[in-house]
C-alpha cells in the first residue's frame, strides 16, 4: 500500500511537469493549427499571385507578339509590291510612286516597332565584291534609313561640342544579309516552297548596325547593336530575287517590351533581350536562352511567341524575383500574421505556465497536508490490517479447535451411545432371567464405566431378593394360618409376577430400540421408569418381597434418571 502513494516532493514535481508539459502541448498544437492556417493563407495568396502574373505575362508576350508581327506584316507586304517583284539590281526601274510606297511602309515601321533601317537585297549579294556598275563594293539595291540618319545628323548638329558624331558602320549589317541570303537560296530557291502568305522570316546573330542614334552619345557599342529580320521576294518567274530586311537595335526591342522582367528570346542565334540589364532574366540568362522556366523562383514563366521562323523559336520569357510576392502586401500581411501569432501563442503558453506556477504554488500546502493525511490514514488502515490479520489467525485457531472440540463430543457422544445401549441391553437380560424366576443371575460389574453402579444396584436388588425368599421360605411353617391368602397372594403375585415379567420384557424391547436412536432414548427412559414403577406395585402386592423390589426399583428410576440426564447432555 505504501508503494502507491509518491513521496511529496516527487508527486509535486511530476504534477508540476506534468502541467508544464500539457500546456507547452497544447501551446505548440494552437501554434501548428495557426501556421497551418497561415500556410493556407500564404498559399492561397502566392496562387493568386502566379495567376495574376501568368495573365500579365501574356499580356505582356502578347504587346512584343504584336510589334513583331507589325514588323513580319510590313516587310512581307514589301515583298509582295508589283514593283519589288521586277525591280532590278540597282533598283533604276523602281518609279517614284514605287519607291514611296516603301518609303511610306519604312516610316511606319521606324515610327511603330521602331526600325532602323529597311534593305532590299539582291540574292547574290556579295559584300567584298566590286560592282562594275558602281566601281565600289556591292551595296543593298535599296536602303531606306532617312530616318535615323536625318535624327542622327541633327542631334549631333545641335551641340558639336557635347555631341560628335560617328562614322556610321555598315559592314557587319552586310555579311549578315549575305549569310541570310545563302540561306533562302539553299532553302526557298523558288515560290514554290511558299504557300500563300506563310512568308517564313528568318533572324540573325546580334550585329553592330550603322544606327548610331545614341551610340553618338554613349559610344558604348551596346547601344548600336541589333539584329537583321529578313524575309525572301521573287521573281516574275517564281525565282528567288533577293530579301527584304529590316534592321533593329536591341535597344529598340528592349523598349517594345512593357514589363522590367521580361526578355525577348531566339533559342537558335542564343539571343536574348531583356527588358532591364540588371533584371530578374539577367539572373537567370541560362534558363533563359534554354527557353525554360527557372524553377527557383516563385513564378517563372515561357510564352511561345508566333514567327514563322524556320530556324528556330521566338519566345517571350518572364520571372519575377521573389520579393515580388515576399514583399507584396499580401505577404507581407500574412508573413506579420504569423511573427503576431507566433508571439501571441509565445506568450500564451509562458502565460499558462505562470498561472500554473501560481496556482501550483497556492495548492503546494494544501496537496502537502493532504498528502500527510493519506499517508496517516494508510498507516492506520495498516494497521488495523495487521490487527484484523491477528484476528483471523485467532479466529481460524479457535475454528480449529472448535472441529477439535466437535470431533471429540462426537466421538463421547458415540461411546455413550454405544455404553448406553450395551447397558440397557444388560439391563434387558438381567430383566429377562428375572422374570423367568432366574435370580441366581447378576449382571457383570468388571467393567468400570458410567453404568457400573446401575450394574451393582441391580445386582444388589436380585440379591435381596433371593434373600427375602429365602427368609419366607424359612418362616412358610410360622404362617401356615394364612397359607390360603398367602397361596392366593402368590397366584396373584405370580400372574402379576408374568405381567411383571411382560413388562419387563416389553422395557427390555423399548430400550433396544433406544440403542439405534439416541434421541429417541429420553422417552424410553421414561418407559423404563414406568415399568420400574409398575415392577414396584407388584413388588408391594408381594409384601416384603414386594418392599425390598420397590427399593431396587427406585435405584433403577434413579439410574434411569440418570440415563436420562446423560441423554439430554449428550442432545
Amino acid at each position: 500500500m505504501n508503494a502507491d502513494i509518491v513521496a511529496p516532493n516527487q508527486q509535486s514535481v511530476l504534477q508540476k511537469s506534468i502541467g508544464y508539459l500539457a500546456i507547452f502541448i497544447a501551446g505548440i498544437l494552437l501554434l501548428n493549427l495557426f501556421e497551418r492556417q497561415t500556410t493556407r493563407q500564404y498559399q492561397d495568396a502566392l496562387n493568386a499571385y502566379r495567376t495574376i502574373s501568368s495573365k500579365n505575362a501574356q499580356e505582356d508576350a502578347n504587346a512584343v507578339q504584336m510589334a513583331l508581327t507589325q514588323l513580319y506584316q510590313n516587310i512581307r507586304t514589301i515583298s509582295t509590291l508589283p514593283s519589288v517583284i521586277k525591280i532590278d539590281r540597282h533598283g533604276s526601274n523602281l518609279d517614284a510612286d514605287a519607291k514611296q510606297s516603301i518609303q511610306s511602309i519604312y516610316n511606319n515601321l521606324a515610327s511603330s516597332v521602331a526600325v532602323s533601317e529597311v534593305y532590299i537585297v539582291p540574292s547574290d549579294f556579295e559584300p567584298v565584291r566590286i560592282d562594275p556598275v558602281t566601281n565600289k563594293p556591292e551595296e543593298p539595291i535599296l536602303m531606306f534609313d532617312e530616318l535615323i540618319t536625318r535624327f542622327g545628323k541633327a542631334e549631333a548638329a545641335e551641340d558639336t561640342h557635347e555631341v560628335t558624331a560617328q562614322e556610321e558602320v555598315e559592314i557587319d549589317e552586310y555579311h549578315q544579309l549575305k549569310e541570310q541570303a545563302a540561306y533562302f537560296r539553299q532553302n526557298y530557291p523558288t515560290a514554290s516552297r511558299i504557300t500563300g502568305l506563310d512568308v517564313p522570316i528568318i533572324a540573325g546573330a546580334e550585329v553592330i548596325t550603322c544606327d548610331n542614334t545614341e551610340f553618338n552619345t554613349t559610344k558604348l557599342d551596346a547601344d548600336r547593336r541589333g539584329i537583321i529580320f529578313s524575309v525572301p521576294f521573287f521573281g516574275t518567274d517564281g525565282d528567288l530575287n533577293g530579301l527584304i530586311s529590316a534592321i533593329v537595335r536591341t535597344n529598340a526591342l528592349r523598349s517594345l517590351m512593357p514589363h522590367a522582367d521580361g526578355a525577348l528570346v531566339n533559342t537558335y542565334e542564343q539571343y536574348a533581350v531583356v527588358a532591364a540589364p540588371d533584371n530578374q532574366a539577367a539572373t537567370s540568362m541560362s534558363d533563359v536562352l534554354a527557353g525554360r522556366p527557372n524553377k527557383d523562383l516563385l513564378f517563372s514563366q515561357v510564352v511561345p511567341l508566333k514567327m514563322n521562323d524556320p530556324k528556330g523559336a521566338w519566345l517571350y520569357w518572364t520571372g519575377h524575383p521573389d520579393t515580388a510576392f515576399t514583399e507584396s502586401a499580401a505577404a507581407t500581411a500574412i508573413a506579420e500574421s504569423l511573427v503576431y501569432g507566433r508571439v501571441i501563442c509565445l506568450a500564451m503558453i509562458a502565460l499558462a505556465m505562470a498561472a500554473w506556477f501560481s496556482w501550483r504554488s497556492k495548492t503546494h500546502s494544501n496537496l502537502a497536508l493532504l498528502n500527510s493525511k493519506l499517508r496517516l490514514m494508510v498507516s492506520q488502515l495498516n494497521e488495523q490490517g495487521a490487527h484484523v490479520h491477528d484476528l483471523n489467525s485467532q479466529l481460524m485457531t479457535q475454528v480449529a479447535a472448535l472441529e477439535v472440540a466437535k470431533e471429540r463430543i462426537a466421538q463421547d457422544a458415540q461411546r455413550v451411545a454405544n455404553e448406553q445401549g450395551v447397558i440397557i441391553e444388560t439391563l434387558g437380560q438381567g430383566l429377562a432371567h428375572l422374570a423367568k424366576g432366574h435370580l441366581a443371575f447378576s449382571l457383570d460389574v468388571s467393567k468400570r464405566d458410567a453404568f457400573s453402579s446401575i450394574r451393582q444396584d441391580f445386582n444388589a436388588a436380585l440379591s435381596q431378593l433371593r434373600q427375602t425368599l429365602l427368609a419366607i421360605d424359612a418362616s412358610t411353617e410360622a404362617v401356615a394360618f394364612a397359607t390360603a391368602d398367602i397361596a392366593a397372594s402368590t397366584d396373584d403375585l405370580a400372574q402379576r409376577s408374568g405381567q411383571q415379567a411382560e413388562a419387563l420384557e416389553d422395557a427390555a424391547t423399548a430400550m433396544e430400540s433406544m440403542a439405534s436412536a439416541t434421541r429417541k432414548s429420553a422417552s424410553n427412559a421414561k418407559l423404563a421408569s414406568t415399568m420400574a414403577a409398575t415392577a414396584r406395585n407388584l413388588a408391594v402386592d408381594g409384601g416384603g418381597v414386594a418392599q425390598d423390589a420397590k427399593l431396587a426399583m427406585a435405584r433403577i428410576e434413579q439410574s434411569s434418571r440418570r440415563i436420562w440426564d446423560v441423554v439430554n447432555v449428550i442432545e
